[in-house]
């Protein structure tokens, strides 16, 4: 909060501080004209104005009489805008370096949490890959990300910065390292090694059961009476399907009679 109030108030001290600056060279100079023109009329008054042309035609008065100039006025605002805005950009960096620090270490944080948690193997932690609920110092959300060797675990705690797009120059970031143990590798590789062996068994067996099928079924045909070869699909069978199928036209046949007669 006490950053936002002075990324606000900032611009408007050097305003004000300009302002004043350009009024108080503005008041120089319009005393001055005030004041140069009162003189000639008392001058004028008193002294006649003949004698005033006199004393006016003599060239300039002398420089312990003559106030300050206004060009001297103009630099000496000039100058206070100058170490206005430089303040300014003063105020801003230490700004910048402060949630540069605060993100720094927060980040830092998260992730000796995360690694905490991994460590104490406790499963449905409140820490996970991903967008994470903290924010960092710009409003945007830190992001962890983790990545599985076999020799152990790399975290990536990140932040994309001031200008909230990842994978740029201003990111800030915390990687930390969970180291996997010996025993933990070799119950790794005999996992994998188990897995490994279970399917190729699996599919070994798939096919002694489909070779065991294939030669049980003449002995299942003769015991139910049909022909063996028929037991089995074979590359002839849809056609053979097909051919009985097909509707078999037959010629009428006539009986003939030879030496009998008609009662």
């Amino acid at each position: 909060m006490s950053d936002l109030l002075a990324i606000i108030f900032a611009p408007l001290l050097v305003l004000i501080e300009a302002l004043m600056g350009l009024v108080l060279a503005f008041a120089t100079l319009l005393g001055e004209l005030v004041g140069f023109f009162l003189e000639l009329l008392f001058h004028a008054l008193f002294h006649g104005i003949a004698s005033t042309k006199d004393r006016y035609r003599q060239g300039p008065r002398k420089s312990a009489e003559v106030p300050v100039p206004v060009i001297t006025a103009i630099g000496s605002v000039g100058f206070v805008i100058f170490l206005a805005i430089g303040f300014t950009f003063l105020i801003r960096s230490g700004i910048q370096h402060s949630r540069t620090q605060t993100t720094q270490a927060q980040v830092d944080k998260l992730a000796d949490a995360y690694i905490a948690q991994r460590l104490a193997e406790k499963g449905g932690g409140t820490l996970s890959p991903g967008p994470s609920d903290q924010h960092d110092a710009w409003g945007h959300a830190i992001v962890l990300r983790e990545k599985d060797y076999v020799v152990g675990t790399q975290v990536v705690v990140r932040s994309n910065g001031p200008d909230g797009r990842p994978n740029s120059t201003d990111d800030i970031s915390a990687i930390r390292y969970h180291k996997t143990t010996a025993t933990e590798i070799r119950d790794h590789f005999f996992d994998k090694a188990a897995k490994k062996f279970g399917q190729f068994f699996a599919k070994q067996d798939e096919a002694q059961a489909e070779l065991e099928v294939q030669n049980d079924a003449p002995s299942i045909a003769r015991s139910l009476k049909i022909d063996p070869d028929r037991a089995l699909p074979s590359e002839n069978a849809d056609l053979t399907t097909q051919d009985e199928n097909k509707h078999v036209w037959k010629l009428p046949t006539f009986r003939f009679s030879w030496g009998e007669k008609d009662e």
